[in-house]
């Protein structure tokens, strides 16, 4: 039987669309967690190594960047790099680089070339960007050191990094 053949840009679209009504049916259900309030809790597979889990309870004390990312997505491609180097600029700082992607060869692929300073975790079923109801790709938020989730961003343009960088120093001089 013969694929159907969809042009990689159509494709890229269709499945933003598709994210964007599961997200849309998530956030009927329950509302995205707000900055003040505590991070939803998980533990997601290590995207490198094989049998090794990540949770967030293990990172209290630590301030935790968690991005929500995918193979398919072209701003993913910008975010990635630049988290690196805000990694690189603030050592003590935990960027977990989520995939949302069904398939984690796809995950894999996309991240061989990647910085390796980043912690890569794989959320195929997307539960945890279900509790976390993403209003976009990609998606951030900043976890303070007593598990707080203190800033999100949905989306990506130009002179974002700018901000999020920002707030990431804040949290970063706070005890």
């Amino acid at each position: 039987m013969d694929r159907l053949y969809i042009h990689p840009r159509i494709r890229v679209a269709l499945q933003g669309m598709v994210l964007g009504l599961g997200l849309a049916a998530g956030a009927a259900l329950a509302a995205a967690p707000a900055p003040g309030g505590p991070a939803p809790a998980f533990t997601l597979p290590d995207l490198i190594r094989a049998k090794h889990d990540v949770s967030l309870k293990s990172l209290q004390g630590k301030v935790v960047a968690l991005d929500f990312w995918a193979s398919w997505c072209p701003p993913c491609r910008k975010t990635l790099p630049q988290l690196g180097a805000m990694r690189a600029r603030h050592p003590d700082l935990v960027v977990l680089a989520v995939s949302i992607d069904e398939k984690r060869a796809n995950a894999l692929e996309f991240v061989k070339s990647r910085d390796s300073s980043l912690v890569f975790l794989h959320d195929a079923k997307r539960a945890v960007a279900s509790e976390y109801d993403l209003g976009g790709m990609p998606s951030l938020v900043l976890i303070d050191r007593k598990g707080t989730l203190r800033y999100r961003h949905d989306g990506y343009t130009e002179g974002d990094a700018g901000k999020i960088e920002a707030e990431i120093k804040k949290l970063m001089e706070e005890p």
